[in-house]
């Protein structure tokens, strides 16, 4: 089963590849194994990957929380070129609380060509209406 450790040995791997424009990473049904330290560090080597594009997140079922979506808050600003998002956090303990902090860095900051996001929170028991809202205030002021 895969485990935090080998996760981020692999995001550090992935920082060194500075000219990369597509980074998809999934980790499914890992539920104990796979943490906010996975997370955390997929999120912070964004800094490293100034020409990503695309950006496809697939945690689902994984122990993530809103620790993790902070990281990625504070990261996911550097990623001028970004084109394309994709966040899959399915059956997670994410809330609205990151995600709409997470929701209005992408709908105020310069993301002059974002034109597809999407987002994935089934079962998540803290996510709500709030952040169907915000996803729609994304949707209408940068898309």
């Amino acid at each position: 089963s895969i485990t935090d450790e080998s996760c981020v040995q692999l995001a550090e791997s992935i920082s060194n590849l500075i000219s990369l424009t597509d980074l998809k990473i999934g980790v499914y049904q890992c539920r104990g194994q796979v943490t906010d330290i996975t997370f955390s560090n997929v999120a912070n080597i964004l800094i490293h990957l100034p020409n990503l594009s695309k950006l496809e997140l697939e945690f689902g079922r994984s122990h993530v929380t809103d620790n993790a979506i902070i990281e990625l808050n504070r990261n996911i600003i550097h990623l001028r070129q970004l084109k394309e998002f994709i966040l899959g956090l399915g059956k997670t303990n994410v809330t609205d609380e990151s995600l709409c902090t997470l929701l209005e860095t992408l709908r105020e900051r310069e993301f002059p060509d974002l034109a597809e996001v999407a987002f994935g929170f089934d079962e998540c028991v803290g996510v709500t209406n709030r952040t169907a809202e915000k996803i729609h205030d994304l949707l209408t002021t940068v898309i």
